[in-house]
């Protein structure tokens, strides 16, 4: 999928610039785990980061993701990896130290390698419930750090670490607009939140 075919060429230290245009993907396709007929599982997959089949709709930290493409970019769940299959320099010092490789976004923790800067932060937080959130002002999403707990929200995600609560709040705000993008061009929400180019329209999102 788009998101595994971007980790696998990132972490070998290719390009991104001068790779071949993706294929153009059906973005009406149905996910892997779509079960129209079975039973709902939003509330779970809210906390799990996954895949409501019945309803056929996603969560990242809470928030709602209709498109599969986008959903499988995320790759929220991260992936095991071979160290010694991973070519870039940045990336395996990143990988010593649990940390993020700047090139390519790629980011390292837990044993597991996350394939966006997002959901590598998110991985440092906790998933929670709302109703568990015992603080009015975090339960509705300030958007900022609250001093009074010391903690910070993003979506459904808790932070007790300031610095991966920013990260994490600044690439939400990043997923809101590349699902708003999509409401033009499927492909430009994929391609925005991955800063790489659309396979469609030719518009470029990358830094």
């Amino acid at each position: 999928m788009l998101a595994v075919a971007a980790w696998v060429t990132g972490c070998h230290g290719h390009d991104h610039a001068h790779e071949p245009a993706a294929p153009v993907h059906d973005h009406a396709r149905a996910h892997p785990h779509d079960d129209p007929g079975g039973a709902c599982t939003c509330d779970a997959a809210k906390l799990s980061n996954g895949w409501c089949g019945a309803c056929g709709v996603g969560f990242v930290a809470g928030t709602e993701v209709r498109s599969a493409d986008l959903h499988e970019a995320l790759d929220a769940h991260g992936h095991d990896y071979i160290v010694s299959t991973i070519r870039c320099g940045q990336c395996r010092e990143a990988e010593a130290v649990d940390g993020l490789c700047s090139r390519h976004e790629r980011g390292f923790t837990g044993g597991m390698l996350y394939a966006s800067r997002l959901t590598w932060a998110l991985a440092q937080g906790t998933p929670t419930a709302p109703g568990e959130i015992g603080c009015a002002r975090c339960r509705g999403g300030a958007d900022a750090w609250c001093e009074a707990c010391e903690r910070g929200v993003v979506g459904n995600v808790v932070f007790t670490d300031e610095a991966f609560y920013e990260i994490a709040r600044d690439e939400h705000r990043r997923l809101r607009a590349a699902i708003a993008e999509q409401e033009r061009c499927e492909m430009c929400g994929v391609a925005m939140f991955l800063r790489s180019g659309c396979p469609e329209c030719g518009t470029s999102y990358r830094q």
